[in-house]
C-alpha cells in the first residue's frame, strides 16, 4: 500500500497489501494508525460497504426501485399463469382439429413454442440493451402473446383451408406464444441491473416465487374450465366451437391485456443501480471509466451453466409434451381425467416450489449457493428422471377397438350412445376415431413397446414427478443467480436472452427427440435418455465448481500502482 526505496534509490511500489481493506471504525471515519480487514460472506465480491451505504441512492429512490421490483414480480406472475393454463394441446389437436394425426406430430407442435423463445429471447435482449429499457420489447412480447392465443382459439377456422391447415396454424400460434415468453428473461435482466450483487439472488428468488405462484393457479384454472365445459357449446358458427380449449386461450389472451396495463409508464418505471455499484467498486466516477476494469468473462464456466440450463429444461418436456399422453397410455385415463390429474399435480408441485424458493433464499445467506445448486437442484432432477424408468411387472392396459355394433365387456354401445356418454363411463370407456371405430382408453396397439414394457406404477410416477420438480425449482433459482453474478455489473439483456435460449433449445429438441423415442421405443428409452442428459449436466457443473464465482471487479488499485493516501492527487 505504500512505496519503498529499491536499489540505486529508485521507487518500488509495494503491492503486498493491495487487497487489504480499511475498516470503518465508526461514523464513516478511520482511527488514525489503525488497519483492519473486512471479511465477506458467501461468494459476493468485496464491496466497499462503508462507501456504498447511502451513496448509491436516496431513500426515495430506493423505495421507488423496490416498487418497480414488485411490479416485475407481478408481471412474471401473470405471464406464468397464462403460460401454464393450457395443458390440452394434444387432445385439442387430435380430437378437435386433425384426428388422423399421431403422437409423432405432437413433437413439432411442442418444439414450436420454445423455438420462438430461442429466436426472440436474444433479440429482445439486444433491443433492451440498445434502448436501455425493457418496456418496448416487453410490450411487443405482450402483443405477440395476445395474437398467439387468439389464433390458437380460432384454429377451427383453418379447416376450410385444408385438412392439415389447423395443424400448421397451431405450430405458428405456438411459435408466436413462445416468442412472447421472452418477457421472463427481460425481467431477469432488469432485476439484475436494479439490484446490488449482494441482494441479487434474493431478488431473483422472489421472481421465481412469483413464477411458481402462477404455475399453481394456471393449472387450477385449466382444471376448472375442463370440469365446467365437459362438452362443446354450440355457437351457430361452423368453424368456431366454445369449449375447454378455446375458452382457455381467450382467458390467456385477457392476461396479455393485463401485462400491457402493468407496462404503462405511469405504472412501471425502471431504475439501474448496477452501474453505480460497479463505478463505486472500481473507485470510478463514470460508467465509461469503470467499463474497462472488469475481469474477463469465464466462457467455459458460463458454458457449463448454459448446458445445465439445457439439461434441466428437459423436465419441462415432461409436462408440456408427454405428461398427459403418458398418463392416458399408462393408466387408461380419459383426456379429461388426465388433464385434471396432471393439472392438480402441477398445482401441488407449484406450492412445493414456493416453499423451496423461500427456503433457498434463507439458506443462501448461510450456505454456499453452489452447494445448494448442486445438492438441492441438479441431483434431485437426475433422481426424478431415473424414477420415471419402469422396472415392475404391472401390465400396461392396451386399447381395444370395435366397429360400431359390437360392445366391450365394460361399456355397451348402442345407436343412442353419444360420445359424451362414453367419455363419462370411466377409464375404459370408448371414444370415436377417424375410421368410425370405437376404442377404449389405454395404450394404442400401434405402440408395440406397450406389450413388453412394464407399467410405471402410479406411486413411482408421482414421486418422480415431485422430486424432479422440486429439484428443477432449486436448480433454476440458484443457477440464474450464479450466472448473473458471473456476468458482473454489466447490462445483461443479451446474456439473459442467451440463457433463456439455452433452455429453449432444450425445449425445441426435447419434444422432437423425446416424442419420437417415446412413440417408437417407450418409457425406458425415453426417460433413460433424460436421465443421462441431466446426469451429464450435474457432472459438468460439479467439475466447474471452483469457477462458478462472481466476476472480480478490478479497482484502481488493481489496475495501476497505488502509493498510499499521501500520493493521491500527485500522479504524474
Amino acid at each position: 500500500m505504500g512505496g519503498m526505496l529499491g536499489k540505486r534509490g529508485s521507487l518500488v511500489v509495494d503491492h503486498s497489501m493491495d487487497e487489504v481493506q480499511l475498516h470503518n471504525m465508526g461514523r464513516g471515519s478511520l482511527k488514525r494508525g489503525s488497519v483492519s480487514t473486512i471479511t465477506t460472506t458467501g461468494n459476493d465480491p468485496p464491496i466497499y460497504e462503508s462507501c456504498l451505504k447511502g451513496q448509491l441512492e436516496t431513500p426515495q429512490e430506493k423505495k421507488a426501485r423496490k416498487r418497480s421490483h414488485k411490479i416485475v414480480y407481478c408481471l412474471i406472475f401473470v405471464q406464468s399463469i397464462s403460460i401454464s393454463i393450457s395443458l390440452g394441446v394434444w387432445p385439442y389437436l387430435h380430437e378437435e382439429l386433425v384426428p388422423s394425426l399421431t403422437k409423432k406430430s405432437l413433437a413439432w407442435v411442442g418444439a414450436a413454442n420454445p423455438f420462438g423463445m430461442m429466436v426472440a429471447g436474444p433479440l429482445f435482449g439486444i433491443w433492451a440493451n440498445k434502448t436501455g429499457s425493457i418496456r418496448p420489447p416487453c410490450i411487443a412480447a405482450a402483443i405477440m402473446f395476445i395474437t398467439g392465443n387468439v389464433m390458437f382459439a380460432l384454429l377451427g377456422a383453418f379447416k376450410g383451408l385444408g385438412t392439415m391447415a389447423p395443424y400448421y396454424g397451431m405450430i405458428v400460434s405456438r411459435f408466436t406464444l413462445g416468442g412472447s415468453s421472452g418477457t421472463v428473461t427481460l425481467c431477469w435482466s432488469y432485476l439484475a441491473s436494479s439490484t446490488t450483487v449482494k441482494k441479487r439472488t434474493l431478488s431473483l428468488n422472489f421472481a421465481f416465487i412469483g413464477q411458481a405462484c402462477g404455475l399453481v393457479i394456471g393449472p387450477v384454472i385449466q382444471s376448472l374450465i375442463t370440469m365446467a365445459l365437459p362438452e362443446d357449446i354450440d355457437t351457430a358458427v361452423d368453424w368456431f366451437k366454445w369449449n375447454k380449449y378455446t375458452v382457455t386461450s381467450f382467458v390467456s389472451a385477457s392476461f396479455g391485456l393485463v401485462i400491457l396495463v402493468i407496462l404503462l409508464p405511469c405504472v412501471f418505471k425502471e431504475y439501474n443501480i448496477s452501474e453505480k455499484e460497479g463505478a463505486m467498486m472500481t473507485n470510478s466516477n463514470s460508467p465509461d471509466e469503470q467499463s474497462t476494469k472488469f475481469s474477463k468473462l469465464d466462457y467455459g464456466a458460463l458454458g457449463g451453466i448454459l448446458y445445465a440450463r439445457f439439461g434441466i429444461l428437459f423436465v419441462a418436456v415432461l409436462t408440456e409434451t408427454l405428461a398427459v399422453p403418458v398418463a392416458m397410455d399408462q393408466y387408461a385415463w380419459s383426456e379429461n381425467t388426465a388433464m385434471i390429474m396432471v393439472g392438480s399435480a402441477l398445482s401441488i408441485a407449484g406450492v412445493l416450489n414456493i416453499a423451496v424458493y423461500i427456503l433457498g433464499g434463507i439458506l443462501s445467506k448461510r450456505v454456499d449457493e453452489r452447494l445448494l445448486f448442486l445438492g438441492l437442484g441438479m441431483l434431485p432432477v437426475v433422481i426424478g428422471m431415473f424414477l420415471f424408468i419402469p422396472w415392475g411387472k404391472n401390465i400396461i392396459p392396451m386399447q381395444t377397438c370395435d366397429t360400431g355394433n359390437e360392445t366391450t365387456s365394460f361399456t355397451s354401445v348402442t345407436e343412442t350412445t353419444t360420445i359424451a356418454d362414453l367419455v363419462g363411463a370411466g377409464p375404459l370407456s370408448l371414444s370415436a376415431n377417424e375410421d368410425n371405430q370405437h376404442c377404449s382408453e389405454g395404450c394404442p396397439e400401434i405402440q408395440d413397446w406397450c406389450h413388453h414394457t412394464p407399467q410405471l406404477p402410479e406411486i413411482q410416477f408421482m414421486i418422480g414427478f415431485f422430486v424432479a420438480f422440486i429439484g428443477f425449482a432449486s436448480a433454476q433459482s440458484f443457477m440464474v443467480g450464479i450466472y448473473s453474478k458471473m456476468l458482473g455489473p454489466k447490462p445483461q439483456g443479451v446474456w439473459m436472452g442467451v440463457i433463456g435460449a439455452a433452455g429453449s433449445l432444450s425445449r425445441v429438441s426435447g419434444p422432437i427427440v423425446v416424442s419420437y423415442v417415446y412413440f417408437e421405443l417407450g418409457t425406458r428409452w425415453c426417460f433413460g435418455i433424460l436421465t443421462i442428459v441431466t446426469a451429464a449436466a450435474l457432472l459438468g457443473t460439479t467439475l466447474l465448481y471452483r469457477r462458478l464465482v462472481p466476476m472480480r471487479v478490478l479497482s484502481q488499485r488493481d489496475s495501476q500502482g497505488y502509493d498510499g493516501p499521501g500520493a493521491e492527487g500527485n500522479k504524474i
